[in-house]
Order: structure tokens, then C-alpha cells, then sequence
């Protein structure tokens, strides 16, 4: 027993302090550490005696020790059963807790005088009856409920505990040993029904927390799963309106050169992109395919924006199947956006786009390659700091956050490059922006 219990203060003080700082587990090692203090006397492992207090012993430390133990198991069954949502028997808990408390000072006083207080022997014999009344009451709380399976285990071991209870101590309240059969003063002696009880208690109460800890540790990983669900909806949200804004700028173009027939070529390519776009906020994934259609009706409006200046070229290798593939939405675009506006837009001979598509069977990665030969970063950074309203690039931000949710949601690796061009004269040339998708 004291091995037993020494194993379980060990596993409870493991899980407290290295796992998880649960109190439940807390109280189970103090109570576990009572009873193995309280066995070890029994084994004789500690000899407490002394001439000058001759009632100061192993019997009375072995009794003693039974106090401890039943204060910190109640504690642990308040933790653990959650009793502070029944009024009731949250304040019949702590009147348990007080009569252990005052045990404290009634056993002294019991083997000193033995004989002085009648008080003090009703509270010696019945000092385990508000407890019995406690695991009754527990053991009605803790019934099976749904979605608590855990409280199956726990409610057996209060059960069995509670019977054992009632078993042993009972007779002797009620004055009938005498009238019990042979068989229950053999089983009595030949067994400590109540200390077996508290070991399967003990096993029944560890299953129940491991099973708590599992189903905590599930509603853990499904809110994790739920929040980044709804940060990626969120940060898809974002796009549509940003992307919206831009494309409203270019219609406003035309609206002001009094060009109609471009106006409304361009309005119904506009009106085909948003409903692409609108299928697509609400897909956490779309087919490469699809993507690619709605990244050229998009070039192709930034080319009659541009009236031409504007080249672009996909070169997509014959080994990625396009049609099979999954990629967040709008996930190139953005990049491809901020080249043109930051990039291109301010080269009067205009420029050219080219999207690199390629796919690594080692790694399992498709590899994206946008590539502009516009004026770089590093200038446009400075025309943008000169210009009275400073136009950043939401898009990208966004889709950086939105790459970072990706990657947590399906454990991917996914990262995005931004590479500054320069020609032989050490010139700005452009911008490499390389991502590399992990393919999930």
C-alpha cells in the first residue's frame, strides 16, 4: 500500500508540475503522501515512540494520519467534481472540512483522556459519518452525464468507497456486530475492506482525470482549429474589399477619359472577376486551375488600364497537374497587384509580368515565381514616401498572414520571398517574389 501510494504522489506531482497546473492533481499527491505515511507506520518503516508522552505512537500517528488524507481527498473531490456550481453541497463540503479540522484537536485530547468527555467519544465514533453522507451526495452528483464520460469512473469509485463505508462502519454505529453472521467478522478480519475501497477509488479517480485531461486536451485542439478557421475567414474577408477598391480605381479611369466601350468591357470583366472572387472567399482552398483563370481576367484588366503597356507571360510546366493541385485563394494575386502599381505603374514604356509555375516531387512543394522588370523597391518606397497620401500594400500583409494561418491550420511550411533585381550596373531592375507552397 505504501508503494502503491508513493507511486501515485510521484505521478500526481509529475503531472502538476511539468504538465499541467491543475489543483485536482495537487491534492491527489497530498493525499497520496498521507497514505503512504500512514502504511509505511503500519510496516513498521518509522517507530514513533516516547516515555514522556506515552500516547504519542505509531497507533496515534497512524489514526492521525487519516485526517490529512481526508481533508486533501475532499479537496481534491471539490476540485476535480467541480462542487462549486451546487450551492449546497459546495457549503456541506466545507462543513467536512471544518469536522476534520476540529478531529484535530479531539484526537489528543481522546488518548489523553479517554474517559473525560462523552462529547469526545460520540465525535471519536462517528467522525467518518458526515464524510459517508458526503460520498452518498457526491455519488448521486457524479452520475454518468453526456459529454462526461469521464464521471463514470469517478462515480463507481465514490460508490464503492461509499459501500465500504457503510459495510464496515455502520454495524458498529448501530450496536450490531453481535447480531452479524460468522462470515462478516471473518471478512473483517481477513480484509481491510476500506483500504482496498481507496485503492480502487484511487485507480478509478487517475482514469478519470487522465480522461478529463484527454477530453480538455480535444477541446483544446478543436477551439485552436476554430479560431484559425475563422482568422483565415477573416483575412479572406479582407482581401475581397481591398481588391474591390483597386479595381473600382481603374473603372474610374475610363469613367473620367469618357471611354464607354472600354468602361463597359471592363466593367463586365469586373463583374466576371468579383463573382470568381466572391466562390472563392468562401473556399479555403481552389483548384490551380481556377486560380490561374481568375489571375489573367484580372492581367487582362490591368492591361487595358495600362493600354497595353503591360505584358505578361505564364509559364507553367507540363508536370503540374493544375487540375489537381488545391492553393488558398488569392494568394498570388496580391503579389502580382503591388508589381504592377508599385513596380510598373511608374515606367512610362510600361513592363512585363512573368508567373513561373513549377512543382518539386521531393519536397512536395509547388513553386510560384512572379517577376516584374519594374523600378524595385527601393524607389518606389521613395516616390511613395513623397506622395501625399501613402498607398501600402495591404494585399500582401494580408497574405502574409493568411500564408502564416495556413501553415497552422494544416502544418505546412509555406513561405513567401521578396528578391530585389539589379542589372549589371548595380541598377535597380525589378522584384523576385518566390513562394514556395507546401502542397497539404
Amino acid at each position: 500500500m505504501a508503494g502503491f501510494y508513493f507511486a501515485v504522489f510521484v505521478y500526481c506531482c509529475l503531472k502538476f508540475f511539468l504538465q499541467r497546473r491543475l489543483k485536482s492533481y495537487l491534492y491527489c499527491a497530498l493525499a497520496s503522501i498521507s497514505l503512504f505515511l500512514r502504511y509505511s507506520l503500519q510496516v513498521d518503516a518509522l517507530v514513533m515512540e516516547t516515555d514522556w508522552l506515552p500516547w504519542l505512537n505509531n497507533d496515534f500517528i497512524f489514526l492521525l494520519s487519516f485526517i490529512p488524507q481526508s481533508i486533501f481527498y475532499i479537496l481534491f473531490l471539490s476540485e476535480f467534481l467541480q462542487v462549486k456550481q451546487n450551492k449546497w453541497l459546495n457549503i456541506y463540503l466545507k462543513i467536512c472540512l471544518l469536522q476534520w479540522l476540529l478531529m484535530l484537536i479531539i484526537m489528543p485530547v481522546h488518548f489523553v483522556w479517554p474517559e473525560q468527555s462523552i462529547i469526545t467519544k460520540i465525535f471519536w465514533k462517528y467522525n467518518a459519518l458526515p464524510f459517508l453522507v458526503l460520498l452518498i451526495w457526491l455519488s448521486y452528483y457524479t452520475r454518468p452525464k453526456p459529454n462526461r464520460g469521464y464521471l463514470k469512473f469517478a462515480f463507481i469509485g465514490l460508490v464503492t468507497l461509499a459501500v465500504a463505508f457503510i459495510f464496515v462502519v455502520v454495524p458498529r454505529w448501530l450496536f450490531a456486530l453481535a447480531s452479524l453472521p460468522g462470515w462478516y467478522h471473518h471478512l473483517n478480519a481477513q480484509y481491510d475492506l476500506i483500504t482496498l475501497a481507496f485503492v480502487v477509488d484511487t485507480i478509478l479517480f487517475l482514469t478519470a482525470l487522465a480522461y478529463k485531461d484527454r477530453l480538455d486536451e480535444l477541446e483544446r485542439i478543436n477551439l485552436k482549429i476554430k479560431n484559425t478557421e475563422n482568422e483565415h475567414k477573416i483575412l479572406r474577408l479582407q482581401m475581397n474589399p481591398h481588391f474591390i477598391f483597386n479595381c473600382l480605381n481603374s473603372i474610374n479611369l475610363y469613367i473620367e477619359q469618357n471611354d464607354s466601350a472600354l468602361a463597359s468591357d471592363y466593367l463586365s470583366k469586373f463583374s466576371q472577376l468579383m463573382r470568381l472572387s466572391l466562390v472563392h472567399s468562401r473556399k479555403e482552398k481552389v483548384v490551380l486551375t481556377e486560380e490561374i483563370i481568375t489571375l489573367k481576367l484580372y492581367l487582362e484588366m490591368e492591361s487595358m488600364r495600362f493600354k497595353g503597356k503591360l505584358n505578361y507571360v505564364f509559364d507553367i510546366d507540363d508536370n503540374v497537374d493544375a487540375d489537381f493541385i488545391e492553393i488558398p485563394p488569392m494568394l498570388i494575386q496580391p503579389y502580382i497587384e503591388n508589381a504592377i502599381w508599385h513596380g510598373l505603374m511608374h515606367k512610362k514604356q510600361g513592363g512585363k509580368i512573368s508567373i513561373k509555375i513549377s512543382q518539386d516531387f521531393t519536397t512536395q512543394t509547388l513553386n510560384i515565381t512572379i517577376e516584374d522588370n519594374g523600378i524595385g523597391r527601393v524607389k518606389a518606397g521613395e516616390l511613395n514616401s513623397k506622395a501625399a497620401e501613402k498607398d501600402k500594400s495591404y494585399g500582401t500583409l494580408i497574405t502574409s498572414e493568411r500564408i502564416a494561418v495556413f501553415n497552422k491550420k494544416f502544418n505546412a511550411n509555406t513561405q513567401a520571398h521578396i528578391q530585389d533585381l539589379y542589372n549589371e550596373n548595380n541598377e535597380a531592375a525589378g522584384t523576385l517574389v518566390s513562394i514556395n507552397l507546401h502542397l497539404v
